[in-house]
This record gives structure tokens, C-alpha cells and sequence, in this order.
């Protein structure tokens, strides 16, 4: 089987194979009847990738899609659960993405997906969410892209904490192999995670392969608690919010330096319930996240030397999750 770590992220969606990785943004809106308006001196617009499937009928979906039709937004763990339409066209456009990229899947998928830790567990709410992914990602999948007929089987699925990717990351190569004996050397000590994604804040701690239960947890204070405060009125999506932020092209009435405080305040008191002084015991602090990128200064104050940044905060997620694929062998 052909392995890709997925990472299901709120802002984009990752994929790593060994050919390579996309990172598909996660937008989707509905057709309207304007698509194909010319732009002033007969230019058009770069026009998303349109996917069709029984499901939920037609969808712009990728970069910009909000800019071209109604954007369709959820933000709770039925959208990753498979239960919203958006989902579901957001993971055909990301699996075609990386077929043009790529070439056609030659083989059938096995997939490493990451999920937050609050949707994981062996209660009878994790179990559900743990059947709800497998339910929708698994099997035989048959959609249209621009007109195309496109299809993907996918014959294993393996769910994992998205937090956990970041410490195989750290360790693994590319290949599988240990990177070097010091980084090795992490697998076996007791680490902590910090995730600063696009929906929520993750922490994980690991004692070799073993979750330590009593400091794991989430909390939706990612970076659209930034954007809730810094564009109250809800003029923006989130969609195109985060890309106006990517592209260092924020309005001047949103400054972002003001706000960044008053984040980082609320991740540190999430952190300091999760962990205490504790942390002062961990062997590492895992961080990445688009949200670390912004919020580098304040970590390095809070957690001194304990910090190691994700050297691809976006992508070491589906990194660490198609090396686990592949380690796992």
C-alpha cells in the first residue's frame, strides 16, 4: 500500500507521501452564478478546483475559494468526523491536489491521520468519533475535479494525536531512519507537545510511546481566537482571514501585535492547568502550529531551553505521521 500521513488541519490540509506533500487550504463555498465574472483588463481570476460527488453536489474548494463562492464554515468535530459537506470536498480537492502534483495513485492508500486528542479516547464519545473517521476516509472513493472522473481507494486508516507527529518528526528522516542518536534519544524520555493550530491548542505529554493521561488536553483557542478578536465584527472568514495573514496583507485596522498579549495569556493559563511547574521536568517542549510562527517570543520566555520549534511548523504533523507510516512497516 501506497502510506500518506494526513494531518486534517482547520486551515489546511496536509499530505505527505513518499513522492512529496501538498498543503491544500481548507475553503470550501458553494457555485454561484458569477464564477467566471472577467476581471478589469480582461483578467480572470485563478479559479479553485471545483469537486462533484453525490454527497454534497458541487463545491469550490482550495486556495481562494471563498473569494469565489458562499463559503461553508464549521468548526466543530463533526467536520472532521466526516459528518459537513465541506469536509468531504475539502479531502477530494487536497487528494487531487496531490495527483496533479504527483500522478495517479498507483496503489490502494494507507493513511496516518492526525486528529485532536479531544475527538481520541476509549470513552464511548472517542470510540464514536474513531468510527466516524474510519467510516468516511475508508474505502472506495469516486468524485469529479474540473470534470474529471477521479478516484482513490483507501485500505487502511490509522487514527493518532496530531501532537504526536512532531517528536517522530523530530526523530525520523524521511526514509525511516533515526536522524541522529540525540534525537533518537527523545523517543525514550518523557516529552511535551504544543500544537498552536488554526481551531485549537493541543498538549501531549509522551513517556516513550506511552501517553502520560494526566496532562493531555485541548482547548479551541487557536489562531481564530485571534481572529475573534481582532476582526469582532465577523467581516472576514476564516478562510480569508487566514489568507490575508499568510500573505502579510492584514488591514491596517487589525493589528495583530496588541492582541498577541492577551493570546498568549490564554494559551499560558491553558498550559499551566494542563502542566503546572511540571514542565520543568520534561526532556523537551515540542512546538509548531501555524500559531508558533506568531507567538515565538512569547514560548521562548515562558518555557526557556526546554523549547525545540518544529523546523516545518505547518507540515511536521503529516511529516511525523507518514514517517510513523512508514517506521511502522
Amino acid at each position: 500500500m501506497q502510506a500518506l500521513g494526513a494531518d486534517l488541519g482547520q486551515s489546511g490540509l496536509k499530505l505527505v507521501g513518499e513522492d512529496g506533500q501538498v498543503n491544500f487550504p481548507s475553503q470550501a463555498a458553494l457555485l454561484t452564478s458569477s464564477a467566471e465574472t472577467s476581471l478589469g483588463g480582461g483578467r480572470r481570476r485563478v479559479r479553485p478546483i471545483i469537486v462533484k460527488n453525490e454527497t454534497f453536489g458541487e463545491m469550490y474548494v482550495g486556495p481562494h475559494a471563498h473569494r469565489w463562492g458562499v463559503p461553508v464554515e464549521n468548526f466543530d468535530f463533526n467536520r472532521l468526523a466526516g459528518v459537513t459537506s465541506e469536509m468531504r470536498a475539502i479531502f477530494y480537492g487536497a487528494l487531487t491536489d496531490y495527483q496533479r502534483r504527483f500522478g495517479a495513485f498507483s496503489e490502494p492508500l494507507k493513511l496516518y491521520v492526525g486528529l485532536p486528542m479531544q475527538m481520541l479516547g476509549n470513552d464511548e464519545r472517542g470510540k464514536k468519533y474513531e468510527r466516524q473517521v474510519k467510516g468516511w476516509i475508508g474505502g472506495e472513493h469516486h468524485w469529479v475535479a474540473d470534470g474529471k472522473e477521479c478516484s482513490a481507494t483507501i485500505e487502511s486508516v490509522t487514527l493518532l494525536p496530531q501532537s504526536l507527529g512532531a517528536v517522530v518528526d523530530y526523530a525520523f528522516d524521511m526514509t525511516g531512519a533515526a536522524v541522529s542518536d540525540e534525537r533518537n534519544k527523545a523517543l525514550t524520555k518523557e516529552n511535551a507537545t504544543l500544537w498552536i493550530g488554526s481551531n485549537t491548542v493541543e498538549a501531549q505529554v509522551t513517556m516513550r510511546d506511552e501517553d502520560t493521561k494526566r496532562f493531555n488536553g485541548g482547548s479551541a483557542i487557536g489562531v481564530r481566537w485571534l481572529k475573534s478578536q481582532m476582526d469582532p465584527g465577523n467581516l472576514y472568514s476564516f478562510g480569508e482571514f487566514d489568507d490575508l495573514l499568510r500573505a502579510n496583507d492584514l488591514p491596517d485596522w487589525m493589528d495583530m501585535r496588541k492582541h498577541l498579549e492577551a493570546w498568549s495569556t490564554q494559551i499560558f493559563g491553558f498550559t499551566n492547568d494542563k502542566w503546572g511547574q511540571a514542565y520543568q521536568r520534561f526532556h523537551r517542549i515540542f512546538v509548531g502550529g501555524g500559531g508558533s510562527l506568531l507567538l515565538r517570543d512569547h514560548l521562548l520566555r515562558q518555557f526557556n531551553g526546554k523549547i525545540v520549534f518544529a523546523e516545518d511548523p505547518i507540515m511536521s504533523i503529516a511529516q511525523g505521521l507518514y514517517k510513523a507510516a512508514i517506521v511502522r512497516k
